[in-house]
């Protein structure tokens, strides 16, 4: 079988070569894919990188298409009208006011619409507002009952605990929203988290008349909070996300591009004319290597494009309502798109890797637009999966503390495979320590 060369990769044969060498360059982000090409051309003298015109649209969608037929046929059994949270490892837009004013349910007055302005502006970098409502109504001279009003607005837009005074109120929103309120935990929240940092859980545990443990279950659904809600949304200069595909929307229409600089690759045809004059019998053989590389790795970019625009086609499709800002994120399973798109799972898992979408309403990481699904049934997704992480830990005897790999046995009697690695990234993410760390608490 016939071998092939490609720059900075190697293969047994033709087609494991085709199969990796394009999932690689799958793969590969935008800025990677722009430092790999510039290298391969410096490489190969017959690639040349073309560059993309100025607000090329790749793939132009309009409300009833192909990909809104099938997905039609392949309706996940997921109801339509969810209502959850939208995906929390989103990127804020950089105009705050215009990532919350898209949130609201109605028109704010001229009065309104000015402290809601005031107040998003002196938010800081976590979503505190700690000025008090007197002092903000005496610097816009309007009545503090006014002020109240759009902090109690601001405070039912997402991410959860935004518009907060402090930490205290910050969590006790966040309980509110769960249902959780009045209860042992918002007084704990409240009155006691000093003596939380300090290890007091034994007298916290005598204020309220109940046992350590009770205080210690508390305390994880605490962890388990976000005391930052914007968690570095926004501002800071230091952040910058390329976005690999752009999702805009002109009038009744949307398009799709790959944000790159070049459009992809050509045949240099100087030295395909070069290619035929040559008469050494090595140097023409050396032509044709390379001129059978250029070839296949054009071939290999413009399958990547078409796989990529398909992906942002199929999700678009599915969320257009989340893309124009008109309703929450709905739950789509990664398994359910790669259907819809004609394709393997990992094929799609492997295309959004560490990859970004421009959407009208923000960036986005495109894997956090997906549930994550476990087991050959998609039998949980990602929030069932941390809800046992959670009940099982709250649950645990604090002398013996159960195991990330003890946890990821119980999965597996579940029939879920996960690693306990995956466990562990979870149960951070929950805020719940480490298993030794839980028994030096205890």
């Amino acid at each position: 079988m016939e071998m092939a060369c490609v720059p900075g990769l190697s293969y047994r044969q033709v087609l494991g070569q085709k199969q990796v060498y394009s999932l690689k360059l799958l793969a590969m982000d935008s800025c990677e894919l722009e430092k790999f090409l510039y290298e391969a051309q410096l490489e190969n003298p017959f690639i040349q990188m073309t560059e993309q015109p100025e607000n090329a649209k790749d793939c132009r969608i309009t409300a009833l298409d192909d990909y809104e037929r099938s997905f039609r046929c392949r309706r996940s059994s997921v109801e339509e009208d969810w209502d959850g949270e939208p995906s929390a490892g989103r990127k804020a837009p950089e105009d705050k006011q215009e990532f919350f004013r898209m949130q609201l349910s109605r028109r704010l007055s001229a009065a309104e619409n000015r402290i809601f302005c005031y107040m998003i502006m002196t938010m800081d970098s976590r979503g505190y507002i700690s000025a008090e409502d007197v002092e903000i109504a005496e610097n816009l001279r309007v009545e503090p009952e006014e002020v109240i009003r759009i902090r109690v607005l601001i405070q039912s837009l997402e991410p959860v605990g935004i518009g907060a005074r402090n930490l205290q109120e910050c969590l006790c929103l966040q309980l509110e929203r769960k249902g959780e309120k009045n209860g042992l935990c918002e007084s704990i929240v409240r009155n006691d988290l000093p003596d939380v940092a300090s290890g007091k859980y034994q007298k916290i545990a005598s204020r309220y008349g109940v046992t350590k443990q009770t205080v210690l279950r508390e305390l994880e659904r605490i962890r388990a909070l976000n005391p930052i809600p914007l968690n570095g949304y926004g501002e800071d200069e230091s952040q910058y996300i390329v976005p690999d595909i752009i999702v805009e929307r002109e009038k009744q229409e949307w398009f799709i591009r790959l944000n790159t600089g070049n459009e992809g690759i050509c045949i240099s045809e100087e030295y395909s004319k070069l290619m035929r004059k040559y008469q050494d019998e090595d140097t023409a053989r050396y032509c044709r290597e390379k001129w059978r590389d250029a070839r296949f790795l054009q071939k290999c970019l413009e399958q990547r494009k078409q796989t990529l625009l398909k992906i942002a086609g199929c999700f678009l499709s599915r969320q257009q309502d989340f893309c124009a800002g008109r309703a929450p994120l709905k739950p789509m399973k990664m398994k359910e798109l790669a259907a819809a798109a004609g394709m393997h799972e990992s094929t799609v898992s492997r295309a959004v890797r560490d990859k970004y979408m421009q959407l009208p309403v923000g960036v986005f990481r495109m894997r956090d637009l997906f549930e994550q699904s476990f087991g050959e049934e998609d039998a949980a997704g990602e929030s069932e999966i941390k809800a046992d992480i959670r009940r099982w830990i709250a649950g645990e005897d604090r002398r013996k503390p159960i195991s990330d790999q003890q946890i990821a046995e119980l999965f597996c009697k579940k029939g879920i495979s996960i690693s306990r690695r995956t466990v562990a990234k979870y149960r951070e993410e929950l805020h719940i320590s480490s298993s030794r760390a839980r028994r030096c608490e205890s």
